[in-house]
């Protein structure tokens, strides 16, 4: 390797090779990835912030009386699950995904429900605990 490199310096040859690769490389056409690709990608980001989102709300209810603190802490990870929930479904993932097709809106349905339960007077966190074994009907096994 060395000794190809020094032959390049001895012949000359470097800065039309730097200046080729710098020029070349940005005339060459751009391929972008396909569709499918950055969709994968969308709901993958989509999927690690609801896991995210799923384990706070797991830390946060497993004690029978949650603080005030944790009350709202609850309620943000709620509402970041429904986000995650909704760029799950603005994904542009074919709607043939049987877990898109026919969880999804009821996914976000129960989430909507146990945050309403959470904000009540007195809260009800039984919602936000149900939810977390959602993650278990879609991801069996895994």
């Amino acid at each position: 390797m060395v000794l190809v490199a020094c032959d390049i310096l001895k012949k000359g040859l470097l800065v039309p090779i730097v200046m080729a690769c710098l020029f070349g490389c940005n005339t060459a056409p751009r391929q972008d990835y396909p569709r499918e690709l950055y969709q994968i990608d969308e709901i993958t980001q989509a999927m690690q912030q609801l896991e995210l989102h799923m384990q706070e709300l797991q830390d946060l209810t497993r004690f029978d009386e949650p603080s005030a603190q944790a009350r709202q802490e609850i309620l943000t990870a709620l509402t970041g699950m429904d986000q995650s929930a909704a760029r799950l479904g603005a994904s542009g993932w074919p709607r043939s995904h049987p877990p898109f097709d026919t969880k999804l809106d009821t996914f976000r349905s129960d989430i909507k429900s146990a945050r309403a339960a959470a904000e009540r007077e007195p809260p009800d966190y039984s919602g936000a605990r149900s939810i977390q074994r959602a993650c278990v009907t879609c991801h069996k096994g895994q």
